[in-house]
């Protein structure tokens, strides 16, 4: 499914769309072990949920959000602007 997507990467996350299989769209997260120890990651994937929250047409595609450690430290509205950066070339 992905393999057709497109791919965007800004600062510290990459962001892979295709066109919804059902209705809605869904989200992954993908964040290595190389981010950080459990707690690092779970606070990562924390974040990740919180900012997708903030963007409501990121659901209207089927997304995976792949995430580096500096997402851990990244101030939330970087991270909610790196979001919006990363969809705005797909609609």
């Amino acid at each position: 499914m992905f393999d057709t997507g497109t791919r965007r990467r800004r600062g510290g996350i990459t962001v892979v769309s295709a066109p919804p299989v059902s209705s809605g769209g869904a989200v992954g997260f993908v964040i290595s072990r190389s981010s950080g120890k459990a707690v690092v990651r779970n606070r990562i994937k924390r974040r990740l949920r919180a900012a997708v929250r903030e963007i409501p047409e990121f659901l209207e595609q089927d997304r995976v959000v792949i995430a580096t450690g500096a997402i851990a430290t990244v101030p939330f509205e970087t991270l909610v602007q790196w979001l919006l950066a990363a969809i705005s070339h797909d609609e």
